[in-house]
């Protein structure tokens, strides 16, 4: 399940340029990694997010805020 939505997010990077900060939709579009095994986190524009740095709950978190991104009229 985790390659068919690694795959769908990527198609969607590429459909909307790298998602782009320069781009309305993208502009303010950040994401809250965090490493347990360090406690830290860091955050990163989705432009910057390589989808194996996330857990099984973050992608799948990222992939619902992507569709809702996507399906908001700007």
């Amino acid at each position: 399940m985790r390659e068919l939505i690694e795959s769908r997010m990527t198609e969607i990077r590429e459909n909307n340029r790298g998602f782009q900060k320069s781009t309305m939709r993208w502009k303010n579009f950040d994401v809250v990694i965090t490493d347990e095994v360090e406690e830290t986190s860091d955050t990163y524009h989705v432009s910057e997010i390589h989808w194996g740095w996330l857990s099984d709950e973050e992608l799948l978190d990222l992939y619902e805020r992507l569709i809702r991104r996507l399906s908001k009229v700007m």
